[in-house]
């Protein structure tokens, strides 16, 4: 038997050698990518700059290998001082950003309101809206699906740095409204199948349009929405009435008998065409003194004497809310 010379393998070492040697390549590649992974998930503290993981949460953002679809933003001009929203912005159609602000309820979020603002811009007083869902207990999201124009803005105005363009009624609005939603199931916290669109006017008018064009699973809640074509719309406009039986996800609709902006037939009209299409959504008609901003009226009701108009709606839709199926398996 020939002896072992120095530098010589033993029988299997060699191969021992070679395996144990691969192992430690695959081991460092490993944490490469889960240190990779671990910064793309991390997301900045509004108020403080700091990072954390998202997931960390409760987010159902998406996973881990995806970087982050929202950046923390500071709060824009004509947003409440001091305020209580965490900011945000996110990437929209044609190189544009979406704001949004975000108002947490204290313990368990129930849900997710995300308001949508009519043609009168992002406003303070969707922000006081978002603050009376959040103390119901929802997480209330303010954002601009659009950026009013300048020369035609509320008082009250908030600011929306390289918002998305006013493009009517249409295809492209709802674009621009996914990229909105998108944001939102980025948020931290967000349960991103337990997010209900709250559209006033015009956003209650798109959020319906949206429902009716792509297969989405949000359901929809129209105060005095603008749901059908009126003396004023444009010839390339599209509205939730000639959509209606395309809708699938649950809807309730509120309208005041005098609104004078969009009148109580274009509800109607609507909730017959849903009801056709099977599709029957919950409905709520306020008398005067509602008129078309009855989310935001302190007057009392006319036929509750006993609560103003603003906080019937939020009654009103936190009530209809509970009763909604879990998309999720927990309510």
């Amino acid at each position: 038997m020939n002896a072992h010379r120095p530098g010589q393998d033993r029988p299997g070492v060699r191969g021992l050698s070679v395996f144990t040697g691969s192992v430690a390549v695959i081991v460092l590649v490993g944490l490469t990518a889960l240190a990779a992974c671990s910064s793309n998930d991390r997301v900045a503290d509004p108020e403080t700059g700091a990072t954390g993981s998202a997931s960390s949460t409760g987010s159902t953002a998406p996973s881990s290998t995806t970087p982050p679809v929202i950046v923390a933003a500071a709060r824009p001009s004509g947003a409440a001082d001091p305020g209580t929203a965490e900011w945000y912005q996110g990437p929209a159609p044609d190189g544009h950003r979406v704001t949004l602000g975000v108002y947490r309820p204290v313990g368990r979020p129930k849900g997710t309101v995300m308001i949508l603002n009519g043609a009168d811009g992002l406003r303070r007083q969707y922000e006081d809206l978002a603050a009376r869902f959040s103390a119901r207990g929802y997480i209330a999201v303010v954002g601009c699906w659009y950026d009013k124009s300048a020369a035609s803005r509320a008082p009250d105005a908030i600011d929306c740095p390289n918002g998305p363009a006013w493009k009517g009624m249409n295809a492209a609005s709802v674009a621009d409204v996914d990229a909105l939603v998108a944001a939102i199931r980025d948020v931290p916290g967000v349960d991103a199948e337990q997010i209900v669109l709250v559209g006033h006017s015009a956003g209650g008018g798109v959020a319906l349009l949206r429902a009716g064009l792509e297969n989405t699973n949000e359901p929809v809640v129209s105060s005095s929405g603008l749901l059908a074509r009126t003396p004023g719309s444009s010839a390339t406009d599209l509205y939730a009435i000639d959509h209606a039986a395309t809708i699938r996800v649950p809807v309730f609709v509120i309208h005041g008998t005098a609104d004078p902006i969009c009148p109580l037939e274009q509800a109607q009209t609507f909730v017959a065409a849903l009801t056709r299409a099977g599709n029957p959504p919950k409905t709520l008609y306020l008398d005067a003194p509602a008129n078309h901003a009855f989310p935001f009226q302190g007057e009392a009701c006319g036929d509750d004497p006993a609560i103003a108009l603003s906080d019937r709606y939020v009654r009103e839709v936190v009530d209809w809310m509970a009763t909604l199926p879990s998309r999720n398996g927990r309510r």
